[in-house]
């Protein structure tokens, strides 16, 4: 009996050693308790009860554990001592840790997919706060353009010029050119009865002719003889711009007037002046805008008085190089009578170029009396050669360059050249007629441009030039002058250049 109670005690505390680690998750889905199968146990073979004899003996059950054993193994096996709960503790925040710090697949690329994201909002904000910072800059560039408008955008004619910075330039070219007859397509009395006939064609060839010209020459300042209107200057001006040659922003225009008995009553209207420039020009009349002023002093021919104007009025007008809205040199663009003389006429063509010479030497001297460094430019078809009267005594034109001491002297440029034969490289015009070259085109300058002089322009020693390609002249050699039947030509004057560059400065004394 004894030994069946130590064997029945013995097996229920293997039971229960076995069934100390059962979970939840051991239950069955009926919620029975599930047993392992005791094959499975590390016990040996447990005999039934009809091996009774090979069951040991009570000595030998001393090995088997008792309920406090049992308690003891359960306690060692599923309570941990603290010793390793601090070790399963740091373990376990080690795995935390070590959880934390490294993402999983799925996270990493959670993680990839938020940086793309925030990468791309942020070029997003990016690119949109550099178009709203363009779209700010753009408009700021458009209030600044709208307050102060391009010289191009302005009316090329009027005086009040918006503030251009430009470069003061260190060198000039200056021109003058007689566009013989640039008339537009209405015929009127302003039109000379040989000079009539004008179509849309013809005025428009006649101007790209004439645009392409003067692309060619370059200059920063021409003076401009015999053209209609206003409009036909600024077609011009335009077409030359087209063409790719300057822009010209600033134009001056003066009307012509009677220059003799016959014009004053034959004629409604004239063939009137102007220049084109790249820099501002400032007029002779600012409050009225006018650059035109007469020669209107009383003259007295063949023991008559005459209160008709001496001859036709001059282009007067200042430029501004400095940037500093005065005017720093002065142009006088001219265009006096033709030497043919009408038997109405009570003045002789000479007699109204000598009165027209004085006064002009006049305007000078006072000019360059106010300020001796300020130069003179005289340019035009003065209809006089250089040694005739009204230029050699009336005006006091020097041709001898070294002759040159006082800055009130005035020296016409045709000196530079060697006039002691007739060509095409030191003559202007051509007058078919009686087959001659003649120097009529001129462009004088006052003394202080010489070397040493008291302006801080110089003369460019052999500058000047008559502008003649291949293209402007016919098969003799001469002038191509415009035919309004088959669009070709040009003019039957020269344009004659010369050029100015500014002085050196002298370095100031410490």
């Amino acid at each position: 009996m004894t030994t069946r109670l130590m064997l029945s005690f013995g097996v229920a505390m293997l039971l229960a050693v076995f069934c100390t680690n059962c979970s939840d998750e051991s239950n069955g889905d009926d919620g029975s308790i599930f047993l392992p199968d005791l094959h499975d146990a590390d016990v040996g073979d447990v005999p039934d009860a009809g091996d009774a004899a090979d069951v040991p003996d009570a000595e030998d059950a001393q090995d088997v554990p008792d309920a406090e054993d049992a308690a003891d193994a359960q306690d060692a096996e599923d309570v941990p001592d603290a010793e390793d709960a601090a070790d399963a503790q740091d373990e376990d925040a080690a795995d935390a840790e070590d959880a934390q710090d490294v993402p999983d697949a799925e996270d990493a690329a959670d993680a990839e997919d938020e940086d793309v994201r925030d990468a791309e909002d942020e070029d997003a904000q990016d690119a949109e706060d550099e178009d709203a910072q363009d779209a700010e800059d753009e408009d700021v560039q458009d209030a600044e353009d709208e307050d102060v408008p391009d010289a191009e955008d302005e009316d090329p004619f009027s005086c009040q010029h918006a503030e251009t910075l430009i470069s003061p330039p260190t060198t000039l070219k200056i021109a003058t050119y007689n566009l013989n007859n640039l008339f537009d397509e209405v015929t009127d009395d302003c039109d000379y009865s040989s000079a009539q006939g004008w179509t849309s064609a013809s005025v428009s060839a006649k101007i790209s002719n004439m645009a392409q010209v003067i692309k060619d020459i370059d200059a920063d300042i021409i003076g401009i003889n015999e053209v209609e209107n206003r409009t036909l200057l600024k077609r011009l001006r335009d077409a030359i711009s087209t063409a790719g040659g300057p822009k010209y922003p600033y134009l001056a225009y003066a009307e012509g007037g009677p220059g003799s008995d016959y014009e004053a009553t034959h004629r409604a209207c004239y063939l009137d002046i102007a220049l084109m420039s790249r820099f501002p020009l400032i007029a002779f009349n600012e409050e009225e805008c006018t650059f035109k002023r007469e020669l209107n002093q009383e003259i007295t021919c063949s023991d008559r008085q005459i209160t008709l104007p001496e001859t036709r009025p001059a282009l007067f007008t200042e430029v501004d190089l400095d940037n500093d809205a005065q005017g720093d040199m002065l142009l006088l663009v001219n265009h006096w009578i033709s030497n043919v003389a009408s038997s109405s006429d009570l003045c002789t063509p000479e007699q109204r170029h000598s009165r027209a010479a004085q006064q002009i030497r006049g305007w000078i001297r006072d000019y360059i009396d106010e300020d001796v460094s300020r130069p003179v430019i005289l340019l035009g078809d003065l209809n006089s050669e250089e040694t005739e009267t009204a230029l050699s005594v009336d005006l006091s034109v020097e041709l001898d360059y070294d002759s040159l001491t006082d800055a009130h002297q005035l020296y016409n440029s045709w000196g530079e050249l060697d006039l002691s034969s007739s060509s095409v490289n030191n003559n202007s015009y051509y007058y078919t007629y009686d087959r001659k070259w003649y120097r009529i085109d001129h462009i004088i300058v006052s003394a202080n441009l010489r070397e040493g002089g008291e302006s801080p322009w110089r003369l460019v020693r052999n500058s000047t030039v008559t502008f003649h390609p291949d293209y402007m002249l016919n098969s003799y050699g001469t002038p191509l002058k415009f035919s309004q039947s088959n669009l070709t030509g040009y003019s039957d004057h020269l344009p004659l250049i010369i050029q100015l560059e500014r002085a050196p400065q002298t370095p100031s004394s410490p």
